[in-house]
C-alpha cells in the first residue's frame, strides 16, 4: 500500500434483515468486495474523486460521492433502512416502513453515508489492516483534490445532529451529507458517529453542545412515541440521550432549530416532559419528502447561516441567495401554516396548497 493512499473505512450496521446475506461494495461501479452483517472492513485507495455504493439483488443505494486526500481516512457506514431489531422487524411500525420503502422506495432500500472523516496521516500497521486485494487501484489516480487555504482539521464541531436512529437514520444521514457538502465535515457532530471509544457519552455530548453553533433536532413520525425494549417511552426516561441533548441545548441557551422530517408534525407541548416543551415554541423547517426534498435542505442550510452568522465561503453562492422570495428562509413566523409536501407557505383557509397540490 502506498504512503499516498487514502483508507475507506465501511462499517455494516448489524441488523436482523438480511442477516445471513452480504452486501455488495461498488467502487466506481465495479464490485470489489462483500461485507457481511456487522463486519468492518478497510480498502486504499488512491487520492481523488470517486463513487461508492452497496447492492443486494437488484437494489442498489444512491451513490455516495468521495473526494479523497493523500493519507485521509474515511469512515463509512451502510446497511438497510428498516428495523434493526426483531421485534421492531414484527411491529406494524416495523413492517410499514419495510415494505413502504421495498415498493414505493426502492433507492432507499440500502443506504450508506459518511460517519467520520479524518484528514491525517493514513492508518498502518496491525491496528489497521487493509485487505491487499484492494490496494491503489490507480496509480495515477484522478486529479488530486486542492487544498482549502485556511482550512485545518477543525476538532470543534459547529453543527450538533440530534436524532433517533429508529426514527430518522436514514434521512439524517442525507442531511449529514449535505451538512458536510456545504460545512465540511469536520464541522458536523452525530451523536454515537463522532463519539470516540472510552469516552463518557454525556460528559462528550455536554462538551460538544457547549461548542456548538447550532443544534439540529431532526424529528421524525416516531420521534415522541418511540418505545424501550420493556414498552416504556423513551422520552420518559430522564436518561435517554435524544432528551439529554435537547435539554442540554435548552439550559445552555445554544441556537436550536427542529428539522421537521417524513411529514412529521411539531410535537405537542402536553406531550413532551416540562423541560422539552421550550422546543415547540421555536419556529423549525420543514424537509419535505422527493421532489421538494432538496428545497427543504436549501432552506435549513440558509436557516443555519442565518443562526450561525456564517458567510459564504469565497466565491460561493449562499444557498439562501437561491432560496425564491417567496419561501422564508430564516425561522418559519409563528402562527403560520406550512405545507408537508413541499414546505411552502399556505393561507389559513387554504384546502389545497397552491404549489404541490397536497391537502393541507
Amino acid at each position: 500500500m502506498s504512503d499516498a493512499s487514502a483508507i475507506v473505512e465501511i462499517t455494516r450496521e448489524r441488523s436482523v434483515a438480511n442477516s445471513a446475506r452480504g452486501y455488495a461494495v461498488l467502487l466506481d461501479g465495479e464490485r470489489i468486495d462483500r461485507i457481511g452483517n456487522g463486519q468492518t472492513r478497510r480498502y486504499a485507495v488512491a487520492p481523488g474523486r470517486h463513487e461508492i455504493r452497496i447492492g443486494l439483488d437488484f437494489y442498489r443505494s444512491r451513490p455516495l460521492a468521495l473526494d479523497l486526500g493523500p493519507g485521509e481516512t474515511i469512515c463509512l457506514e451502510c446497511g438497510a433502512a428498516v428495523p434493526q431489531t426483531l421485534g421492531e422487524s414484527l411491529s406494524a411500525g416495523g413492517l410499514k416502513r419495510t415494505f413502504g420503502t421495498l415498493l414505493l422506495n426502492p433507492a432507499d432500500y440500502l443506504f450508506i453515508g459518511i460517519a467520520s472523516q479524518h484528514p491525517a496521516a493514513p492508518r498502518t500497521g496491525a491496528g489497521a489492516p487493509v485487505d491487499p486485494a484492494f490496494a491503489v487501484r490507480d496509480p495515477e489516480g484522478p486529479a488530486r483534490r486542492p487544498a482549502t487555504p485556511g482550512k485545518g482539521p477543525g476538532p470543534t464541531p459547529s453543527i450538533f445532529l440530534s436524532y433517533r436512529r429508529a426514527d430518522t437514520r436514514l434521512v439524517t444521514g442525507r442531511i449529514r451529507d449535505a451538512l458536510a457538502h456545504r460545512f465540511g465535515a469536520e464541522a458536523i457532530f452525530r451523536d454515537v458517529d463522532s463519539i470516540p471509544l472510552g469516552t463518557r457519552f454525556r460528559d462528550k455530548i455536554s462538551e460538544t453542545i457547549a461548542r456548538a453553533g447550532c443544534v439540529l433536532a431532526v424529528i421524525g413520525p416516531d420521534w415522541v412515541d418511540a418505545r424501550d425494549e420493556d414498552g416504556n417511552r423513551r422520552l420518559d426516561d430522564p436518561e435517554d440521550y435524544v432528551r439529554f441533548e435537547i435539554e442540554s441545548t435548552l439550559a445552555q441557551g445554544h441556537p436550536l432549530l427542529p428539522v421537521l422530517v417524513e411529514n412529521a408534525p411539531m410535537p405537542k407541548a402536553s406531550r413532551l416532559p416540562a423541560s422539552l416543551r421550550p422546543l415547540t415554541a421555536i419556529n423549525g423547517v420543514i424537509i419535505p419528502q422527493e421532489p421538494y426534498f432538496e428545497v427543504g435542505i436549501e432552506r435549513m442550510i440558509a436557516t443555519l447561516e442565518t443562526l450561525m452568522q456564517r458567510p459564504a465561503p469565497d466565491g460561493a453562492e449562499s444557498p439562501a441567495a437561491r432560496t425564491p422570495p417567496a419561501t422564508p428562509a430564516s425561522p418559519r413566523r409563528a402562527g403560520g401554516r406550512y405545507c408537508t409536501g413541499c414546505g411552502g407557505p399556505v393561507g389559513q383557509t387554504q384546502r389545497f396548497c397552491t404549489r404541490c397540490g397536497k391537502p393541507v
